[in-house]
């Protein structure tokens, strides 16, 4: 059976087996001092926006919510039309 530690974490007690607390540790003492966690998210969430601004108004004749039309199948094998390719 594992060690059991309890550790106070604010207003709460956390129950946490040993070998977590040992691998929690070692994990944290290896993260750089000058980073940031808060501004990761910060620039990954923009990088994200930044796609999305670029990319969404590049979408032309979207599918639609009913999914491939039978004019716009270019794939015979998996549209059920067969496959015309007519716009």
């Amino acid at each position: 059976m594992p060690k059991i530690s309890w550790r106070t974490a604010k207003d709460r007690a956390i129950m946490m087996p040993q070998r977590q607390e040992v691998f929690r540790a070692d994990y944290r003492r290896r993260i750089p001092p000058w980073y940031n966690g808060v501004l990761h998210a910060i620039v990954i969430s923009a990088i994200g926006a930044a796609a999305l601004a670029y990319f969404i108004p590049h979408i032309h004749n979207p599918a639609g919510p009913i999914g491939w039309s039978s004019r716009s199948c270019s794939w015979p094998a998996i549209c059920s039309s067969g496959g015309s390719t007519a716009m």
